[in-house]
């Protein structure tokens, strides 16, 4: 979080009645904000709040950055379709560590300026 106090991001924690739901960060790169860490406890996902804590983290670096960046692993199809209908489009893809095994990851980047608003692809 240091990063944050720094100015270079911000941390998002979503608490609703049960506890803390939710959770993402922002940092702040030379050429682009990168979302990262995105987390919605199990038992809450697939209410909104993942989207929520996206646009909020979206808000935050298009003052900073025209291009924001979220990295997803392969293994995870349901966060991907959540990053596409945002309208983030594919970038690049190389293999990271994760969970302390390599994996393809793919990233992801979405376009913005400080006065435009993101919009949600329409389902098929």
């Amino acid at each position: 979080m240091a990063f944050a106090q720094q100015g270079r991001g911000a941390v998002l924690i979503a608490v609703d009645s049960s506890g803390v739901v939710g959770y993402g960060q922002l940092t702040v790169w030379p050429r682009v904000c990168e979302i990262s860490d995105l987390m919605v406890r199990e038992d809450r996902r697939g209410c909104g709040i993942g989207t929520a804590i996206i646009h909020a983290l979206i808000e935050v670096g298009r003052q900073s950055r025209p291009l924001i960046e979220i990295g997803v692993a392969l293994s995870n199809p349901r966060a991907l379709a959540l990053y596409r209908r945002l309208g983030f489009q594919e970038s690049r893809q190389m293999t990271l560590n994760v969970s302390g095994t390599p994996e393809p990851v793919l990233y992801l980047t979405m376009e913005v300026s400080p006065h435009e608003h993101p919009t949600p692809k329409s389902s098929p």
